[in-house]
């Protein structure tokens, strides 16, 4: 098995693992200083390098795996009512995600994603903030979204990181509450893309190579949180939403 891991890295040209490790230690720092962000950044670079059912399955690998070592960085902070009723929606629709990733692309599946959420994210930035009180339906209803968008295209974050920003949600308490949630949510969905679309060592093997780079950018990452205000954090939050999305829209018309 350790032979076909390797002879999948290999038969990937040069170019391609540079990229794929540089984004993976980018990403990594985005993870580790939000606690999110690193699928987003992910995903147009990859759906561009590798075929895209293959990349949405080495983001959710690499975004599973890195959620283990942030946990501990954020265990005394968490909001475990607000992470169980996202989980609750998450669970029951990231299933549904990962079918529909068999009937319309990744790519497809992600522009229209990407569109959706950079309309959001400009509009909390010029300052939109919920009128409204949270709910526990409105948490489990973008705890659904949220695992749909994971199973279909890799990406579980805008939908909730949106949802948090537009209310007077302390940004380590936000922080470590996507940290845990996911962690959770990545290892369902990774299970249910086993499961429901077939085992392959190739998104493993990719994965295994990027890690210690993502791992590495998630550790620079956290260093920096202690010096991030709760301004700075939606600022970067949002920068990184319309960033990354913006990267994914281009790849999409590149490719």
């Amino acid at each position: 098995m350790f032979e076909l891991v390797i002879n999948d890295i290999a038969a990937l040209p040069i170019s391609t693992l540079v990229l794929l490790f540089f984004t993976s230690l980018i990403a990594g720092f985005l993870r580790g200083l939000a606690g999110f962000g690193s699928g987003m950044l992910m995903a147009g670079p990859m759906v561009l390098l590798i075929e895209p059912t293959i990349a949405v399955a080495i983001i959710v690998i690499l975004e599973a795996s890195i959620s283990v070592p942030l946990i501990k960085t954020a265990k005394q902070d968490v909001n475990w009512r607000l992470v169980k009723r996202l989980l609750l929606g998450a669970v029951f629709l990231a299933p549904f995600g990962v079918l529909a990733l068999q009937v319309m692309s990744a790519q497809s599946a992600g522009q229209v994603i990407s569109l959706l959420v950079v309309t959001a994210a400009i509009a909390l930035l010029c300052g939109y903030q919920r009128r409204r009180a949270t709910t526990k339906v409105k948490e489990v209803t973008v705890g659904g979204v949220s695992g749909f968008c994971c199973g279909m295209a890799g990406i579980s974050g805008p939908p909730v990181v949106l949802y948090l920003l537009s209310g007077p949600h302390n940004h380590k308490e936000m922080r470590a509450t996507l940290i845990y949630y996911f962690a959770l949510i990545d290892f369902y969905v990774l299970a249910a893309l086993l499961i429901l679309d077939g085992f392959s060592l190739m998104p493993f093997a990719v994965s295994l190579a990027c890690f210690p780079l993502m791992w590495l950018g998630a550790m620079l990452g956290c260093k920096q949180v202690a010096a991030t205000n709760p301004l700075q954090y939606k600022r970067w939050a949002l920068l990184t939403i319309i960033t990354g999305n913006i990267i994914s829209l281009v790849v999409v018309l590149l490719r």
